[in-house]
């Protein structure tokens, strides 16, 4: 639904498309993503790791089998992002938590 901030991946032919990482809030500057390492699917929200989605995730995602990555729709094509984003990074090796936190507050922490 609209405000979601949903964990989306097809693992086999199996969709998962998981809400638990709860909602955006419109009008205003966010920093969200998601690391996958092993099989670990993990949101963050403005520096926070708030969770794990879609757990079991068994994609090859290594050079030459990753994606489709998509941003913003479902794999419907629904429910597109209704903004603007200002940044997107996609790492070689899952960052850490701590990584995460320093890249948000090195961004002014959503003083924008």
């Amino acid at each position: 639904g609209q405000g979601k901030y949903m964990q989306l991946n097809n693992q086999a032919g199996n969709w998962c498309q998981d809400p638990s990482f709860g909602n955006l809030t419109g009008g205003a500057w966010q920093f969200f993503g998601t690391r996958r390492k092993g099989g670990t699917n993990t949101g963050f929200l403005n520096g926070a790791n708030i969770g794990n989605g879609c757990t079991g995730d068994t994609r090859d995602v290594s050079a030459g089998h990753a994606g489709p990555f998509e941003i913003g729709s479902t794999y419907g094509g629904g429910s597109p992002l209704n903004g603007s984003m200002s940044l997107s990074i996609v790492y070689k090796a899952a960052p850490s938590d701590a990584d995460i936190a320093n890249l948000y507050k090195g961004l002014g922490s959503g003083s924008r």
